[in-house]
């Protein structure tokens, strides 16, 4: 799967500039057609925050509470998502890309037409979410949390997954022929349909107590 069949996030063609967004969330729970840059949120917490066809460039969410998070046709450009928490949310035509997403938390959400591109998220936390139309591109999850995962049709292409976790995630039609997968964890009865390397299928093995000569 390419970028091209993603579907880009819808974003309004006259979105409205605004500032300090921690207000905003606080006093309004659905949130849309709205710009932000360079915004400084720390230690927000509210649950089920809804933003639709919105634009954040260089905005900090700094150790943010947002479980049951809504992202609908939304762009995050240069953010830092730092240890937050978007834990059980939805995250439908959205892009991701040159953001700091270090011991970030989007397990058990479900996540269709969105792309990673060249994010640092060492750490993060994806597991038990369902993927489904999704690019990660240059990302760098080394240390990530991928258990239980569900993939349809979604690509990694030149991530690091070094150290990254996928213990009984489903790994059919994942190909990772292009990342580095070293000391990767996952499981032997979820490995049928999954595409590596030549190189890459010696680790694997070894990885299962097997001996390659």
């Amino acid at each position: 799967m390419s970028e091209k069949g993603l579907e880009k996030p819808r974003l309004h063609k006259e979105l409205l500039e605004a500032g300090d967004l921690k207000k905003i969330m606080n006093q309004e729970e659905y949130i849309s057609n709205v710009s932000f840059e360079g915004d400084f949120i720390e230690t927000a917490e509210v649950d089920r925050i809804h933003f639709d066809s919105c634009y954040f460039h260089n905005v900090i969410f700094s150790e943010c509470h947002f479980p049951h998070i809504d992202m609908l046709d939304c762009v995050f450009d240069h953010c830092d998502f730092s240890n937050i928490d978007c834990s059980e949310g939805s995250i439908h035509r959205c892009q991701f890309e040159q953001c700091r997403m270090t011991g970030s938390d989007f397990s058990d959400c479900v996540i269709h037409n969105t792309s990673f591109i060249k994010n640092i998220g060492k750490y993060i936390n994806f597991s038990f979410s369902k993927f489904k139309q999704v690019m990660m591109l240059d990302d760098d999850f080394n240390s990530g949390g991928f258990n239980g995962c569900e993939f349809k049709k979604t690509a990694f292409e030149n991530c690091n997954l070094n150290k990254c976790e996928f213990i009984n995630a489903a790994l059919s039609g994942v190909n990772w022929m292009t990342c580095t997968i070293e000391e990767i964890m996952i499981t032997i009865d979820n490995v049928k349909g999954l595409t590596v390397s030549s190189d890459q299928a010696v680790d694997i093995a070894r990885l299962f107590g097997l001996t390659i000569k």
